[in-house]
């Protein structure tokens, strides 16, 4: 089972499925429950004719909230997702940018999943940032619960802005007053500059003999990956793995990340790999452990076995803390370097003068940010089951990038 959901695509209209009837066992005809089918995601509006449009910049945005509604009752916690809306100059209509992952039964989620911008600096920059508790039973928006919002100028949530990763005040849907009666959830907004984007590094991981989270002596365990800001006590998550149910020893799948993602750039940044377990009376930390990605990768060109000791502070320092070592092991089992394969219609697209560019480009989900998508490998032949590589072939990949 995984903690991060494909989420559907939906839209201001609604397209209803037909109703089709069945017959019961007693012989009587009853009908199925309408079934809401959303259309296409709201793209950015097409630009008029007349409106002058500069080359965007492109952004990603982090989101993280604190002390959220619960919109599941006393079973479960609420299961949210974050969606990120602009405010389109020329036409004045409101549109979908992106949106997170969703999140199960957690009130204080930080997002993995970072929302691709093309920023227009020179135009008006209205956003707005809207919280669902995600029913995954439907994809009828108006279905889930509404938890939340944040509204004001993009540019204030760029690095160096007036909010960026501040805690915000949410509020209610139209905006007069917060979202809860007591006290209103926060909500922590960044958006980081798009760079080194070209390279990518696949990697796996799992770990052996950690701490049992369950009644039944099983973890359902996952992964989280956040990289530290200016200041070093802060962290923003990443990476978030799939669930691996009942087990003390997790094996994750092969993933891959941007190397501005990894802010790869920055060898002092601290990495902070966390190994959870997920319930739904929300998530469970197992044990943690502090590294950085340089370390990683020179470790790894030496040709060592990577292996970290999970530590659980509240266990360190409780009252069995004499008792206690530690809650097992972490492993980073490959990792690789790869150069991102360019689309052919984004060289085209590069290579054509300014002046032979079409009046109006095609525009993705995005609003037309394409190009920050996780792209393929150059070597997209590899099996994902595959074992670590030698450490002299990992090497031979980095004298080639």
């Amino acid at each position: 089972m995984s903690d991060v959901d494909s989420l559907p695509e939906f839209s201001e209209d609604e397209e209803v499925a037909e109703i089709t009837e069945e017959v019961a066992d007693d012989g009587k005809k009853k009908k199925k429950e309408k079934v809401k089918i959303d259309p296409p995601l709201m793209n950015r509006p097409t630009t008029p004719d007349d409106f002058e449009r500069y080359e965007p910049t492109p952004f990603q945005l982090v989101v993280a909230c604190n002390d959220l509604p619960n919109g599941d009752g006393f079973r479960s916690l609420s299961d949210p997702c974050a969606i990120l809306y602009m405010k389109d100059q020329p036409t004045e209509k409101w549109f979908e940018v992106g949106r997170t992952e969703r999140i199960k039964d957690n009130l204080n989620p930080e997002f993995a999943k970072r929302i691709d911008v093309d920023f227009f600096e020179q135009e008006e920059d209205d956003c707005k940032i809207e919280v669902y508790d995600w029913n995954k039973n439907y994809t009828d928006l108006k279905k889930h619960t509404f938890l939340g919002m944040w509204k004001g100028p993009f540019s204030a949530l760029c690095k160096g802005g007036d909010f960026f990763n501040k805690e915000l005040q949410m509020m209610n849907k139209d905006g007069t007053g917060f979202n809860k009666k007591k006290a209103p959830s926060t909500i922590r907004m960044g958006a980081l500059p798009v760079s080194g984007n070209a390279v990518i590094f696949q990697m796996k991981f799992e770990a052996v003999g950690i701490d049992k989270a369950s009644r039944s002596g099983k973890t359902d365990a996952y992964m989280e990956m956040a990289i530290s800001t200016e200041n070093e006590d802060e962290y923003i998550t990443f990476h978030r793995t799939e669930v691996i149910k009942k087990t003390t020893d997790p094996k994750w799948a092969r993933f891959q990340l941007t190397a501005n993602q990894l802010s790869a750039e920055l060898a002092d940044r601290h990495l902070k790999i966390t190994v959870n377990h997920w319930s739904k009376k929300g998530p469970k930390e197992i044990g943690c452990c502090t590294t950085s990605f340089g370390e990683l990768r020179s470790r790894k060109e030496a040709g060592e076995d990577i292996e970290f000791v999970l530590i659980n502070k509240e266990k360190q320092t409780g009252k069995k803390a004499d008792k206690y070592t530690n809650s097992g092991t972490v492993k980073l089992v490959s990792l690789k370097r790869k150069n991102a394969r360019v689309k052919k219609q984004q060289k085209e697209r590069a290579a054509a003068p300014a002046e032979e560019a079409p009046e109006t480009a095609p525009e993705g989900p995005c609003g037309g940010a394409q190009t920050l998508e996780i792209p393929e490998l150059m070597d997209d032949a590899e099996p994902a089951a595959e074992e670590e590589p030698a450490a002299e072939e990992e090497a031979s990949d980095e004298a080639e990038d």
